[in-house]
């Protein structure tokens, strides 16, 4: 009920699956759930922040001074902040649009006391961001996250894809589906 009540309300494809994703992930992994401090990397407001566990204490950051956020933060550069200094960091469209996206998660690592939570666009898609520097297929997200572990020995993860090419290709022409009747079927299939 989710999936359609996000396409109804005009979201893009991948905001309706971030969106249910995150409602799927806080519903099977239930420790998420608890009163945790959490950092927001890059926040901005956004539907995804709907589906957060209402026990979190959400602090938000963002480089750009005209976001209304908690603290200004450059993800590619060192944090100011102290070592496990927050339960968790989430990180939502972002990684893929900073060029150093490997200091951005170290950092993530290193401020966060048990979870490090973000999503990658795996596929093509059209940013309106002045930068898109990277995309990551599912071959290089694993590599990835195996380079981090060297640093972190401690580290472990769980990779839940969503969607597949036929869903890269709704996305590719999701502007075009102006009208929500036409979005909902698609949407589904996709």
């Amino acid at each position: 009920m989710n999936f359609i009540t996000e396409i109804l309300r005009g979201k893009t494809l991948f905001r309706v699956m971030l969106f249910t994703g995150l409602k799927v992930l806080f519903n099977k992994e239930n420790w998420l759930n608890q009163a945790f401090k959490v950092l927001e990397l890059g926040s901005e407001p956004a539907s995804h922040q709907r589906a957060f566990p209402g026990h979190w204490q959400l602090t938000t950051s963002n480089f750009n001074m005209a976001f209304k956020t908690d603290l200004v933060l450059n993800a590619e550069q060192k944090f100011f902040l102290a070592d496990n200094s927050y339960n968790g960091v989430a990180i939502f469209n972002v990684l893929y649009l900073i060029n150093n996206y490997q200091q951005c998660l170290s950092e993530a690592l290193r401020v966060a006391e048990k979870f490090v939570i973000f999503n990658i666009p795996a596929v093509a898609a059209l940013a309106p961001q002045p930068t898109d520097y990277n995309r990551f297929t599912l071959d290089r997200l694993k590599q990835m996250l195996e380079e981090l572990k060297q640093g972190h020995p401690a580290l472990s993860y769980q990779i839940i894809a969503l969607g597949g090419s036929f869903t890269s290709s709704v996305n590719a022409i999701d502007v075009y589906l102006k009208f929500r009747i036409i979005r909902l079927p698609v949407y589904l299939l996709a």
